[in-house]
């Protein structure tokens, strides 16, 4: 459970860093001056950046607790089997 938790926290956050970034390229293209079109458009990179990091985090988490609970449902199978033939 912790893993899915951290995975959708990861993932919500990833999309917050992603609109982030959409938002600098429309400030960059709307940027009257060219330094500020720089600003905002390194800006909007490092949002990018961070966005699909968290993104990458997001699945390794969910796909860790995937495995995680298929790995346990088999062990706990197992023991069940074990108790019921005693």
């Amino acid at each position: 459970m912790a893993l899915l938790g951290a995975g959708i926290v990861a993932g919500g956050t990833g999309a917050a860093f992603g609109l982030s970034s959409r938002g600098k390229i429309a400030d960059a293209r709307e940027a009257p001056f060219y330094d500020q079109f720089v600003d905002h458009h390194g800006q909007a990179q490092r949002s990018a950046r961070t966005a699909n990091v968290l993104f990458g985090t997001a699945a390794g988490a969910a796909v860790g607790a995937l495995v995680t609970w298929l790995l346990l449902g088999e062990t706990d199978a197992a023991a069940s089997q074990e108790g019921g033939a005693r």
